[in-house]
């Protein structure tokens, strides 16, 4: 009898400290949660104020004559494709991927662990990707649209809607558009 009494004691004792690891886990991940959804929110002001600033620009005649606002056929696509680096986000990966099947046609251009290996390139981080290589990126692929090498360019990521909802869409970035013709929540 004694001895069952000190096992059921030693199991309390062991529940207990459970309890006490997994609500500690748990103020740790809601901390994390927290953390992503201020960045996230600060990185939308960033988002809105370039799109304001590129709707302001792209109204003006003077820059109609700008290559990055030449409206071809399309012909040629390039898209980013973004998707995560890191495992248990089958579903957020698969609706981006659904989304880029869409555009069968398009050349693409994949950032993330996962995009990479389904698109087998080497692989380069979504989470962290380097300024230098965003900003090497964005001067190539300027300069091959200027060059008539691709007709338009195209982003799939995410729209965040709350940690259990995040939508696939597409956003299109060249050519520039007067009238915010570049927001893009589909085709």
């Amino acid at each position: 009898m004694g001895a069952d009494t000190k096992k059921l004691r030693s199991r309390i004792k062991s529940v207990n400290s459970t309890l006490h690891l997994t609500k500690a886990m748990g103020l740790v991940a809601s901390s994390k949660i927290r953390r992503a959804t201020d960045s996230m929110n600060k990185g939308r002001e960033y988002s809105n104020a370039l799109g304001e600033t590129i709707s302001q620009l792209t109204a003006s005649p003077e820059c109609d004559r700008s290559p990055y606002m030449a409206q071809r056929e399309t012909k040629r696509t390039k898209i980013i494709v973004i998707a995560g680096d890191r495992g248990l986000a089958g579903g957020y990966n698969a609706n981006v991927f659904r989304l880029a099947a869409e555009y069968p046609d398009a050349e693409f251009i994949p950032i993330g662990k996962r995009a990479c290996e389904k698109y087998d390139v080497p692989h380069n981080s979504s989470e962290h990707f380097p300024f230098e290589e965003a900003a090497r990126l964005a001067d190539e692929l300027c300069s091959d649209f200027a060059a008539e090498k691709f007709d338009r360019l195209g982003i799939i990521s995410t729209k965040y809607h709350s940690v259990m909802s995040q939508e696939a869409y597409i956003r299109w970035i060249l050519p520039l558009k007067s009238e915010g013709g570049n927001e893009g929540s589909g085709m």
